[in-house]
């Protein structure tokens, strides 16, 4: 049986360095692929945009799994919901609601434009929860293209559901490689 990081390395080892990838995880391997997609962006400088965990969670499990956050310029989408507006921290960006993906994909241009190397959306299908399938699908199609012409690896994280298979489907025509990653893995 191979290992979420096998399976990822192996998969993405025949694409160009620069490319947008869908991972398709279930709830028993997402966090263990998220934490796989962070080491495999960890050592470059990395925009993370966080649609399942605040900033402040996710600090403290890169303190815990010795990843640096120097390297990672994140976008938080959540703990403006429970009423932290604001951060001492200059290589966060909290946003008013994930909902705003207007304002998301202006912040993600502004952040592109300092040498980035490489994004991650951790949590393509809870963006669903707050916007339309069609709104999500506009903004993927918006995102691989800025992708694309600022030469980054991109990597897209969802949660196999059939409430967002639609989406999913939608997503995958943007994108160089679909990976799944099924229960065995």
């Amino acid at each position: 049986m191979a290992s979420i990081k096998g399976i990822l390395e192996t998969e993405l080892k025949d694409l160009k360095e620069e490319f947008v990838a869908v991972i398709i995880a279930n709830s028993d391997n997402y966090l263990e692929a998220r934490d796989v997609i962070l080491q495999l962006t960890g050592k470059e400088k990395t925009i993370y945009v966080s649609a399942n965990r605040t900033f402040k969670d996710l600090s403290k499990e890169f303190k815990k799994k010795g990843l640096n956050e120097g390297n990672f310029f994140f976008i938080d989408l959540l703990s403006s919901e429970s009423g932290i507006t604001k951060t001492e921290e200059s290589n966060v960006l909290l946003l008013e609601s994930p909902s705003e993906l207007t304002e998301l994909g202006i912040d993600l241009s502004d952040l592109m434009e300092k040498q980035m190397k490489s994004f991650f959306l951790d949590g393509l299908s809870t963006l669903t929860l707050y916007n339309s399938n069609d709104s999500v699908g506009r903004f993927v199609h918006y995102l691989s293209a800025k992708i694309r012409s600022h030469e980054m690896k991109c990597f897209i994280l969802t949660v196999d559901d059939e409430n967002v298979n639609e989406l999913t489907e939608l997503v995958t025509q943007f994108s160089d490689k679909v990976i799944f990653l099924n229960k065995q893995s």
